[in-house]
């Protein structure tokens, strides 16, 4: 009789404790009262979720205006680079001109005597 009872008591309250526990995560916590409405958001989350989407168009336009100045920037860098370039290649071609125009005009110690004469300079090794 004793071990009919238990048995008895088992089939009557196992299933349901099974199905309890195999349920538990769909039932709603006890802490959570339906008739509270949701807490509100705070100031600064407010403030940020009203101004960010405001924000990244001019974040975007601010930055395009940025590199599109920085390109122009580098441009006229180059070009000035370019044109200071040209003026000093210019300087130093009409100098080698002048040069060339003054050796042309007075024979100097440096140039080589003509074949036929022997140099009086000899190399130290030797």
């Amino acid at each position: 009789m004793h071990r009919t009872k238990s048995l008895l008591l088992l089939r009557t309250y196992a299933p349901h404790r099974i199905t309890t526990l195999r349920h538990q995560h769909q039932r709603r916590p006890m802490s959570t009262i339906p008739d509270k409405p949701p807490p509100s958001a705070s100031p600064h989350a407010q403030f940020y979720s009203d101004m960010l989407p405001n924000m990244v168009p001019i974040a975007l336009l601010g930055s395009a205006l940025f590199l599109g100045l920085r390109l122009l920037q580098g441009t006229l860098s180059h070009e000035r680079y370019l044109d200071e370039a040209t003026a000093k290649v210019a300087a130093l071609e009409r100098e080698v001109e002048v040069l060339r125009a003054q050796r042309a005009a007075s024979p100097s110690v440096l140039d080589p005597p003509p074949h036929g004469e022997p140099t009086s300079r000899r190399l130290w090794f030797w």
